[in-house]
């Protein structure tokens, strides 16, 4: 018998264009839910928070994120130490913060495959 394999025949999400509101609209709560993510491996790996370079460099290499747009997303999940510099996660609570599971139910995981 012959067998015959097929994935996604036809798009179920609509593919954002880049520079649209709909793109914007999507990639704020994803960038947010990322670095808060980073944040949390870090502190429960290691033991701290990271540095603002090492978010910019770790997560975000290869996507262009303006300096001050990263450090906006990053103040709304994250309290920085001016002792050592550390941006380190905000409690469950603080500011309206989420935590991180409350941020990453902000969008859809179609959404995550269309934006990659």
């Amino acid at each position: 018998p012959n067998i015959f394999c097929v994935g996604q025949t036809e798009p179920r999400y609509k593919v954002n264009a880049p520079n649209t509101t709909s793109e914007k609209n999507f990639t704020a709560p994803f960038v947010t839910f990322q670095i808060a993510k980073a944040l949390l491996r870090t502190e429960e790996k290691e033991g701290h928070g990271l540095r603002f370079d090492e978010i910019s460099e770790r997560l975000f290499a290869n996507t262009a994120i303006l300096p001050n747009a990263l450090r906006q997303r990053i103040k709304q999940v994250a309290s920085y130490s001016k002792d050592t510099q550390i941006w380190t996660l905000k409690p469950i609570g603080f500011e309206d913060f989420p935590g991180v599971e409350g941020l990453g139910r902000k969008f859809a995981p179609e959404g995550v495959a269309a934006y990659e």
